[in-house]
């Protein structure tokens, strides 16, 4: 478990941390989104040591990282795999000898059988047994990654840290690194730490999120908890503008968790009110598998009372637009 209390980090006069407080248990896939420069990079590089700071608290398994001698600062590391945007491969590596790095600089013997069986395991494992002699030129976007994704994880970490690691990939590579990052959760157990300013990463297999803006902490939850009803921050993050809906009649918004089950709520409502009405908006997202969001709808003046009866009635979450 990564425990971070009131964390607070300066470069010169300039604060890029504060008194940021959240807490990333173990096995879960967890966000830290925000804009270029909201300190989201450098909260990680806090989290494995790489940057010291100035106040508050980080401690991994209990420990404070901020107390540890480097021996064990190193061992610290070593349990945790960190993959970039850029890759940072070896061009006159291969790809075989760009996994087994780590191990040289862990002074282990990548030749030894066991090392040797791990590294063909995790390369198998990323798809790429057969470019195990390849060098990074002979790689697109997405196979680099692969081979960086492999290098993370031959030590056996505990913890998987990913900093913009999709960023400049299209959105079909994409798909499959995320795919990929949630399989080796699952099969390896790890904790994975996400930091990346693209929506979908966190939708697709974030459980949950922080949202930072200007240094500070502004929002934690589920993505589907910030994002389906965004406060103005996130909305302007999200680019989200003011929406045209008609000047005529009653605008009634619904947020649902389900769009299966909001689908039979309306039809089923049309059908006993025996009401008309019109769909006039709609923002449906996938998170995880689960299609959720918010519907507007347009009814006549003369038939919004009972609308709004029938669907106070119910469990969703019922706003009247302008």
């Amino acid at each position: 478990m990564i425990e971070i209390r009131h964390l607070g980090k300066r470069f010169g006069d300039l604060t890029v941390l504060d008194d940021i407080s959240l807490t990333i248990r173990d096995g879960e896939i967890y966000g830290i989104i925000g804009q270029s420069g909201a300190g989201k990079s450098t909260l990680l590089r806090c989290i494995n040591g790489l940057e010291q700071y100035q106040t508050g608290s980080i401690q991994v398994d209990g420990q404070e990282v901020s107390a540890l001698d480097k021996a064990s600062l190193h061992a610290l590391q070593k349990q945790m795999g960190m993959i970039f945007q850029n890759f940072n491969l070896l061009s006159r590596l291969n790809v075989y000898d760009n996994v087994a790095l780590p191990m040289r600089f862990a002074g282990l013997n990548p030749k030894s059988p066991e090392n040797k069986a791990r590294i063909l395991e995790l390369i198998e494992l990323v798809g790429l047994s057969d470019k195990l002699k390849a060098r990074p030129r002979e790689l697109s976007g997405g196979q680099k990654q692969r081979v960086a994704i492999a290098r993370a994880l031959v030590l056996k970490p505990r913890i998987l840290l990913c900093d913009e690691a999709t960023s400049a990939l299209d959105p079909r590579i994409t798909q499959g690194i995320l795919s990929l990052l949630t399989q080796i959760r699952d099969e390896m157990n790890l904790t994975v730490v996400v930091v990346t300013h693209q929506m979908e990463v966190v939708k697709q297999i974030c459980e949950r999120v922080s949202f930072l803006k200007d240094s500070r902490l502004i929002q934690e939850g589920k993505p589907e908890e910030l994002f389906v009803m965004p406060n103005e921050d996130i909305s302007a993050f999200l680019g989200k503008t003011e929406e045209a809906l008609p000047a005529t009649g009653r605008n009634i918004r619904i947020y649902f968790t389900d769009n299966a089950e909001e689908i039979q709520l309306i039809s089923t409502m049309a059908r006993e009110l025996n009401v008309d009405f019109s769909i006039c908006r709609a923002d449906m997202t996938d998170f995880r598998g689960k299609v959720m969001g918010s519907l507007v709808l347009n009814v006549n003046e003369r038939d919004a009372g009972r609308v709004l009866d029938y669907l106070h009635a119910t469990d969703y979450i019922i706003r009247e637009d302008g």
